[in-house]
């Protein structure tokens, strides 16, 4: 889990490439990390890994699901849904693909893998 600056081995943060982010449970196709640093953001675009994944992001220092972010066959990221605050209104919150700016509601889907993710964090949160 990197950063931007890959062929420098160091990301835009100063962090070595590949240390960004701690992968503590794989389920499934659901990857459960934690940033090694706090600064806000979520696996985007500088995540590296498997395609048809679903990262679910784990805040550093509450130790609770902060998002969840699904990549598609290629790659690409096609939503993320944020749990932590409110924009405009709705938390959770999803926004499609690298637009972060208006957010919708849910899908059932959505809703369902949330849901499934919540549960298996709550087992295993104690990692």
């Amino acid at each position: 889990m990197g950063g931007r600056g890959s062929s420098s081995g160091i990301s835009n943060s100063g962090m070595p490439y590949g240390s960004e982010y701690e992968p503590l449970l794989l389920h499934q196709n659901m990857l459960f990390v934690r940033e090694r640093a706090e600064r806000g953001r979520t696996p985007a675009e500088t995540r590296s890994g498997i395609n048809n994944r679903i990262y679910v992001t784990i805040d550093t220092n509450m130790n609770e699901v902060k998002a969840v972010t699904y990549y598609d066959k290629a790659g690409i990221k096609n939503v993320q849904i944020d749990l932590r605050h409110f924009h405009k209104g709705m938390k959770p919150h999803a926004h499609d693909g690298y637009n972060h700016g208006e957010p919708r509601r849910l899908t059932i889907t959505e809703v369902r893998n949330l849901n499934k993710a919540l549960k298996i964090w709550e087992k295993n949160k104690g990692l």
